[in-house]
């Protein structure tokens, strides 16, 4: 009977053991979750701000195409070399363009 209560206590001692190791596990991973949790957030942050600035940058092309808009090409303008921009504002190699 004395061996038993040996094997018992061994088994009791191993099976606590592993507890502890669990419980280490689960701590490690929950403070590896903070981390995953802090790293969504802050990416979250950050695309919420390119949002916002994506916004504030066709918000800006758009008032300066309507900027362009107000500009007229003069006649001296007209006949020298004239392109079109990628905007279809057109524009003078001389510096033709006129309000």
């Amino acid at each position: 009977m004395g061996a038993a209560a040996d094997d018992q206590a061994a088994s009791t001692e191993e099976v606590a053991s592993m507890i502890d190791q669990v419980a280490d596990a689960a701590e490690q991973v929950s403070g590896e979750s903070g981390n995953v949790s802090a790293a969504a957030q802050e990416q979250a942050s950050s695309l919420t701000q390119i949002a916002q600035n994506t916004q504030t940058l066709a918000d800006q092309a758009e008032e300066l195409q309507g900027l362009l808009s107000g500009f007229t090409i003069g006649e001296a303008a007209a006949e020298s070399s004239v392109h079109t921009s990628k905007t279809g504002a057109m524009v003078s190699t001389d510096g033709g363009i006129h309000r």
